[in-house]
């Protein structure tokens, strides 16, 4: 069972905003996600994100490969993947039918015994500057592996950055503003884990629980 603690540092700064780079490799879009499947997402390997580009309230949803239940068991099957059992789990696919062959496939080919990935949780950030949105665009650079959120607010140009450093091990944010005093935001954590507890101090959110199991 792993004890998961979890630490997102922000940097928010109010500086004047240039366009996005048009990068050939991008991705983007005029409004923001709606579901998890329209979400942008970034990570470093070991920690990764869905970044949503809401503007009332931005929605980061964070998973760690730490974050498990069930034992930590080192014992690995023989995992033998022949060329017929290859061929069954690509006609499954085929037709559609994603369970069973998910099912396969975790029976036969995965070597690390009982343990079950978990979701960490959501990072809500509220903006609490009221207005409408213009000029909104969301887009991520796959060359640069960084999602941007841009829209203008009562006159207010705002750009988000969010990208995973995997020498740092961090995910960051960075939010900026074209005039001072511009960002007014409040930070939250939800969690599906029961055992899951935010608390804050005047820098820090922290989030803090056990996974299931």
């Amino acid at each position: 069972m792993s004890t998961i603690s979890y630490l997102i540092s922000f940097l928010l700064l109010a500086a004047c905003t240039g366009t996005p780079s048009k990068a050939p490799l991008t991705l983007w879009y005029d409004k923001p996600a709606q579901n998890w499947d329209e979400a942008l997402p970034i990570g470093n390997g070991r920690a990764g994100a869905m970044v949503f580009g809401g503007v009332e309230k931005e929605q980061l949803q964070l998973n760690e490969n730490t974050l498990y239940s069930g034992e930590p068991s080192v014992v690995f099957k023989d995992v033998k993947i022949t060329p017929e059992m290859f061929d069954k789990v690509v006609g499954l696919m085929k037709a559609g039918k994603y369970k069973t062959a998910s099912d396969l496939v975790c029976k036969n080919w995965l070597g690390r015994l009982h343990q079950y990935y978990q979701p960490f949780g959501d990072l809500h950030i509220q903006n609490n500057k009221p207005g409408d949105a213009a000029g909104y665009k969301r887009a991520l650079n796959i060359s640069d592996a960084v999602a941007t959120t841009v829209y203008k607010q009562n006159g207010v140009k705002y750009e988000r950055e969010v990208f995973a450093s995997h020498p740092d091990n961090v995910i960051v944010m960075h939010l900026k503003s074209d005039t001072p005093n511009g960002i007014d935001i409040s930070l939250d954590f939800t969690s599906p884990h029961p055992t899951a507890l935010q608390k804050g101090t005047d820098d820090r959110l922290i989030l803090h629980g056990q996974a299931p199991g």
